[in-house]
C-alpha cells in the first residue's frame, strides 16, 4: 500500500514538473512569435514607406512640372496606392474587404485615367527590369500605346513615359501593384521566388492565407507551352476586369522575373469567377537563353 502511495506521488509529481515545462515553452513560443511577427511589420513598412517617398515626390514634381502633370500624378497614384496596400497588409493586421476595395479602386482609377488620357492600348506586359530601389520589385508594368507593339529595352521602362523614335515602343512604365506584394513575399521567406514550378506550388497558399486576397486559388500551368491560368473564388478586390489587379498582377509579375521574359496578362470575366490568364513565349525564357549561351560558348 505504501509503495503504491510513494508511486503515485511520483507520478502527480512528474505530471506537475511536466506541465509546468510545456508552460514554460508555450511563453517561449509566444514570445518568439511575437518577435517574429514584430520583424515582419517593420519589414512590410519599410517597404510601405519606400513606396509612399516616391509617390510624395511624383506629387510635388508634377506641381512643379505642369507639362507632365498627367504622368507625374499617375505615378504619384501608383506609389501612394502601393504604400497603402502594403500597410494593409501587414501581418496579423485584418483589414476588412471594402477598405481593400477601396485601395483598389483608387489604383485601379489611376491606371485607367493613364490609359484614357494617353490613348494607350489596353494590354498590360510584365518585364524584367532590374530596379534600382530594393523596396520596389525587378519588374515594370509597360502598357503600350499601340495595338502592334515591341517592348522597350529594360533601360527605357525606367521612365514612367516611354518615348522613344520608334512609335511601336512607346507606352506607360508603372510600378505594378503585384511587384509591391512580390517583394513583401520576398522579405517574408527570405527566399526570392525564382522558379517557375515553385511560384505555381507556392503563390496560391500566399494568396489565400498570406495576404488574404481570396478565398480560394486554383492555378493550371503548362510552363513549356508558356501559360499559367488562375482562378479565384471569394475575392477580397472586386473589378477583376480592370487593369492590373493585384492577384494576376503578382502571378505575371513574379513570373517575368524568373523566366527572365515579358509576360502578357489577360482576364476573362465570362465565367462565374475570374481568370486570370499569364502567357509568355517559351522559347525566349531565361533558361533556354542560357542554354543558347553555352551552345554558342561551345560552338567557339
Amino acid at each position: 500500500m505504501h509503495t503504491f502511495d510513494s508511486e503515485t506521488a511520483v507520478t502527480e509529481s512528474d505530471v506537475a514538473s511536466l506541465a509546468a515545462r510545456i508552460d514554460e515553452l508555450e511563453a517561449e513560443n509566444q514570445r518568439l512569435r511575437a518577435e517574429t511577427r514584430e520583424l515582419r511589420q517593420v519589414r512590410y513598412r519599410r517597404v510601405a514607406l519606400g513606396f509612399a517617398v516616391v509617390g510624395v515626390l511624383s506629387f510635388v514634381a508634377g506641381w512643379y512640372l505642369p507639362t507632365s502633370q498627367t504622368v507625374l500624378f499617375g505615378l504619384g497614384g501608383v506609389g501612394l496606392f502601393a504604400s497603402l496596400l502594403m500597410v494593409s497588409l501587414v501581418p496579423t493586421d485584418i483589414v476588412a474587404a471594402p477598405t481593400a476595395s477601396h485601395l483598389r479602386a483608387a489604383h485601379a482609377a489611376t491606371v485607367e485615367e493613364l490609359v484614357s488620357d494617353l490613348g494607350l492600348h489596353r494590354t498590360t506586359v510584365y518585364v524584367p527590369t532590374p530596379s534600382e530601389r530594393p523596396e520596389i520589385a525587378d519588374v515594370r508594368l509597360y502598357i503600350p500605346q499601340h495595338r502592334e507593339y515591341e517592348v522597350p529595352s529594360p533601360p527605357a521602362l525606367h521612365d514612367v513615359f516611354v518615348v522613344t523614335e520608334d512609335e511601336r515602343n512607346r507606352g506607360v512604365s508603372l510600378p505594378p501593384s503585384g511587384g509591391a506584394l512580390l517583394v513583401a513575399l520576398d522579405r517574408d521567406e527570405d527566399v526570392p521566388l525564382l522558379d517557375a514550378d515553385e511560384i505555381v506550388e507556392r503563390l496560391p497558399d500566399a494568396l489565400v492565407e498570406g495576404f488574404e486576397l481570396a478565398n480560394d486559388v486554383e492555378i493550371d500551368a503548362d510552363i513549356d507551352a508558356g501559360r499559367v491560368s488562375v482562378s479565384v473564388s471569394g475575392s477580397a478586390l472586386e473589378d477583376a476586369e480592370l487593369l492590373d489587379h493585384p492577384v494576376g498582377s503578382l502571378v505575371a509579375s513574379a513570373l517575368a522575373r524568373a523566366l527572365g521574359t515579358e509576360v502578357t496578362l489577360t482576364v476573362e470575366t465570362d465565367t462565374e469567377e475570374p481568370v486570370f490568364v499569364c502567357r509568355w513565349d517559351p522559347k525566349t525564357t531565361q533558361d533556354e537563353r542560357r542554354a543558347g549561351t553555352e551552345t554558342s560558348e561551345l560552338a567557339a
